[in-house]
């Protein structure tokens, strides 16, 4: 698997996308499952890739050197992202789930092969008390 911002050897590749990375603790952005429904909402308005959000867990997260961070202050732990293509949404996603913001320039071909899977739902809510 290619790291998605390394240069290769061959022909400058011309796939790659201006973003923004919204980064935060894990699981901070995908824990309640609140984006993953939103990401399914856009999903069904707009084709999966224009979409214009990736998911990054942990895993891809650490692909692209992100550690989690709380206020601004990095520590080490793991980290999630959503890969953003509209500054705007960036904002109001920072606003809606917190975390940092960072300009990233991603692969359009490794969003799409990797970064392509939703959040895991959030974990059912256990009812037995009501019992």
């Amino acid at each position: 698997m290619a790291i998605p911002f390394e240069p290769q050897l061959g022909p400058p590749p011309t796939d790659l996308l201006q973003l923004q990375l919204l980064v935060a603790p894990f699981p901070a952005l995908s824990g309640d499952g609140q984006l993953r429904e939103l990401m399914l909402e856009r999903r069904r308005h707009q084709a999966i890739g224009e979409a214009g959000l990736w998911y990054c867990p942990p895993n891809l997260s650490s692909m692209l050197g992100v550690v989690g961070g709380r206020s601004g202050i990095e520590q080490p732990g793991p980290a999630e992202a959503i890969a953003i293509l509209d500054p705007s949404v960036a904002v109001w996603l920072q606003l809606r789930f917190g975390g940092a913001l960072r300009p990233m320039q991603l692969s359009s071909a490794w969003l799409r092969t990797e970064a392509i899977d939703l959040p895991s739902p959030a974990p059912l809510a256990d009812l037995a008390w009501i019992i």
